[in-house]
C-alpha cells in the first residue's frame, strides 16, 4: 500500500486501537510522516502513549466519538493530500493468500475480529482452495458484522479491557484481540493471530499478569494430550513483504507453531 501511494500515513481510531502502534511503528521504519487522531483521554492509554514515544504526530479530539475523530483525520487527508491510501481489497487478497498455509488436518478455525476485514479474506481463502472448514470469528468489538456462514460469539466486554494470555513458549498474544479469543479454542483447531502491539503499548497491570504466566505455566491452563494450530497472520505477511506489520517486539514466526490443547 505504502508502494502504491507512498506520502503520509494517517489514522483516525479509538483510544486503546493498536491502529496508533501500527501507523507509528510503520511511520518510522519507512521514514514517513504520521499524523494520528484519537479519543481524547485524561490520561493516555498505553497505545497512545507509544505512538507519542514513536514520534509521529497525536491529535487528541474531544469529544471522542469515533465519528468525529475519523471525519477529522479524513479532513486532514484530504487537505494534505498524498497520504497513504488504506485498501481493504489489498488486505483481504493479502489474507485469502494466507490460507494456503493451514494444515490439512485443522478442524476449525477461530478468528479473534474486529472490523471483520481479515475474517472475509479468510472465508474468500478457503472457498478458493475448495476447502469446509468451519470457522468462529470472535468479535472483540461492536464494528463487527455477521458474515454469511460463520458462527459468531460477540464478547459482552469492553474492547479496552485488557486480558492476558501466553503460548507454552512464554510469547504473549495481543490482549484485545487474540488473548480474548483463546478461551474458544479447541484441541484441533487453529487460532488465527492477526498481529500484536508491543508490549511497550500494553498497560502495566496486563504487562505483569503477562509475566505471572510466564513464571507459573500451569495457570495457562495448558495440557499435554491434544495439540491446535497457530497460524502467524501478520508475521507471515510481513514475510511475504506486503507491507503488513510484523509483530513489533520482534518476536520469532509462529506459522506453524504447534501449542498444546486447553484443559
Amino acid at each position: 500500500m505504502i508502494a502504491a501511494t507512498p506520502g503520509t500515513l494517517i489514522v483516525g481510531c479509538s483510544a486503546a486501537s493498536a491502529m496508533q502502534v501500527y501507523v507509528a511503528d510503520c511511520a518510522n521504519r519507512h521514514g514517513l510522516p504520521g499524523i494520528v487522531y484519537v479519543a481524547g483521554r485524561k490520561k493516555p492509554t498505553p497505545s497512545t502513549k507509544y505512538a507519542m514515544t514513536a514520534g509521529v504526530d497525536v491529535r487528541p479530539v474531544s469529544p471522542g466519538y469515533l465519528t468525529t475523530v475519523r471525519a477529522r483525520a479524513r479532513a486532514e487527508a484530504l487537505r494534505i493530500g498524498g497520504c497513504v491510501g488504506w485498501s481493504e481489497s489489498t488486505a483481504k487478497e493479502d489474507t485469502a493468500a494466507q490460507c494456503a498455509n493451514i494444515p490439512d488436518d485443522v478442524k476449525r478455525i477461530v478468528v479473534p475480529t474486529g472490523s471483520g476485514a481479515t475474517l472475509k479474506g479468510i472465508v474468500d481463502g478457503m472457498k478458493r482452495l475448495g476447502r469446509s472448514v468451519p470457522i468462529l470469528a470472535v468479535a472483540v468489538s461492536g464494528m463487527y458484522e455477521d458474515v454469511d456462514g460463520v458462527e459468531a460469539i460477540h464478547l459482552t466486554r469492553d474492547y479496552d479491557d485488557e486480558e492476558a494470555a501466553i503460548l507454552p513458549d512464554g510469547s504473549y498474544l495481543d490482549p484485545y484481540y487474540a488473548a480474548k479469543a483463546l478461551k474458544f479454542v479447541r484441541p484441533g483447531d487453529c487460532l488465527w493471530v492477526s498481529g500484536r502491539r508491543s508490549i511497550l503499548a500494553i498497560k502495566k497491570i496486563t504487562r505483569t499478569k503477562i509475566e505471572l504466566l510466564r513464571k507459573n505455566p500451569t495457570l495457562g491452563r495448558w495440557r499435554d494430550s491434544k495439540c491446535t494450530t497457530l497460524l502467524s497472520g501478520a508475521q507471515q505477511r510481513a514475510d511475504n513483504r506486503s507491507g503488513a506489520e510484523p509483530l513489533l517486539d520482534g518476536s520469532a514466526n509462529t506459522c506453524g507453531h504447534h501449542i498444546e490443547g486447553l484443559g
